[in-house]
């Protein structure tokens, strides 16, 4: 890689609010976030010439659509699986557009509105077929309760008779993430819980209670990605992707496991992070200078897998790391600062990029961790971004 054509992360943008919107289009959602990201970004939506997403109809827009609605004229144009933990693997390939100067500025992000489809709970309709939550995908029980979380509880169930967790220890993840959220004033959720309010809240399905699932949010988030050398004359400092970790797939990889659970297709085996090490040497980082950890928490238990695919915690642990209180802003390792899928919004994780770039900028008010350099993303599906904000 050549350094001018480094690519660098050099604008971000949401839309004001993340939850129920029933007057707003997905095109409108769409608009506004990438509004506000090109604002950020300091340049006009004619030289936007690079578009990536991780969702069509219905909710949210294809490409090709976006740029007919917003009269985008692009030359580089990725559109990927309906599920939201692409979010990796379509920022690497927004990165590797720009590093092979097939585009100068690349948009990737969506416009989200889940209040667009009904039955997400586990009725079928054309409208789920489309979108790719047919009843094959590994997360959907084959019967009983055909919705992920369904498939969630099951993982969640062996993890705690494994290893000794509880639901009351689910409450911790759930309790601090609120917090999170209250200083975010997009948040679909703001409203404080404390751990009895956790424990008093039904069963969604057994043991995965009402505040251990994401709400079905409504809004939207991009990112920019350009060049260093163009990034150079912008107003706002860039972002540097330090490494990424596509979409892992084959029969050890679930998105509600680690490795080593023997879920599903898993064969049961002591697990050992150092196998993803060759991420932070890429990185040129130890996991000990990560300021804070972000990752894909549909569900409150895939903290606990994310935590020790990643090496913060030994396999088994990752309960006993989130009940002391590590993963708070004032905690060892801050996850999800701004509350996460399960109170932020669940905007397919884009709001999570979108706040590891405040971070890093030192623009994220109230959450503001001091000093934060380095940030990364990380899910139990083994996709990961780490952003740096120097070389």
């Amino acid at each position: 890689m050549t350094a001018h054509r480094e690519p660098v992360v050099v604008g971000a943008g949401t839309t004001d609010q993340f939850g129920p919107q029933p007057d707003r289009s997905v095109l409108g959602l769409a608009a506004e976030a990438l509004g506000a990201a090109l604002l950020d970004t300091g340049i006009d939506r004619m030289e936007l010439d690079g578009l990536v997403t991780n969702m069509g109809s219905p909710l949210s827009r294809h490409y090709d659509r976006l740029c007919e609605a917003l009269g985008l004229e692009v030359r580089f144009a990725a559109q990927y699986w309906a599920h939201g933990r692409w979010v990796a693997t379509a920022l690497q390939h927004a990165a590797m557009a720009v590093r092979e100067g097939l585009a100068d500025y690349v948009a990737v992000g969506l416009g989200l509105k889940f209040s667009a489809v009904d039955g997400m709970c586990g009725t079928e309709s054309v409208s789920l077929s489309e979108i790719g939550a047919s009843a094959e995908h590994s997360e959907r029980p084959w019967y009983g309760m055909t919705a992920p979380a369904g498939g969630a509880a099951l993982a969640t169930r062996y993890y705690m008779e494994r290893y000794g967790a509880t639901s009351a220890d689910l409450a911790h993840v759930a309790r601090t993430f609120r917090e999170h959220a209250a200083l975010d004033p997009r948040s679909h959720f703001a409203d404080p819980i404390a751990l009895a309010d956790h424990q008093a809240s039904p069963y969604i399905v057994d043991p995965l209670r009402r505040f251990d699932c994401a709400p079905l949010s409504d809004g939207g988030a991009y990112l920019i990605v350009s060049t260093a050398e163009r990034a150079a004359s912008l107003p706002n400092p860039a972002v540097h992707l330090a490494a990424i970790e596509g979409l892992h797939a084959g029969r050890e990889n679930h998105l509600f496991a680690r490795p080593g659970m023997g879920i599903r297709t898993q064969a049961e085996y002591e697990y050992d992070s150092s196998v993803t090490d060759p991420l932070y040497e890429r990185a040129g980082v130890d996991r000990a200078d990560v300021d804070a950890f972000y990752t894909y928490d549909e569900f409150s238990p895939n903290v606990w897998y994310a935590l020790e695919r990643w090496g913060f915690c030994p396999p088994g642990t990752a309960h006993e790391f989130t009940r002391d209180g590590a993963i708070a802003i004032d905690g060892s390792l801050p996850v999800n600062t701004h509350g996460g899928l399960l109170s932020n919004g669940h905007i397919s994780a884009w709001n999570h990029l979108v706040e590891m770039v405040a971070q890093l900028r030192g623009t994220a008010g109230p959450r503001q961790l001091p000093g934060a350099s380095t940030v990364q993303y990380g899910s139990p599906f083994g996709d990961a971004i780490v952003l740096r904000s120097h070389p």
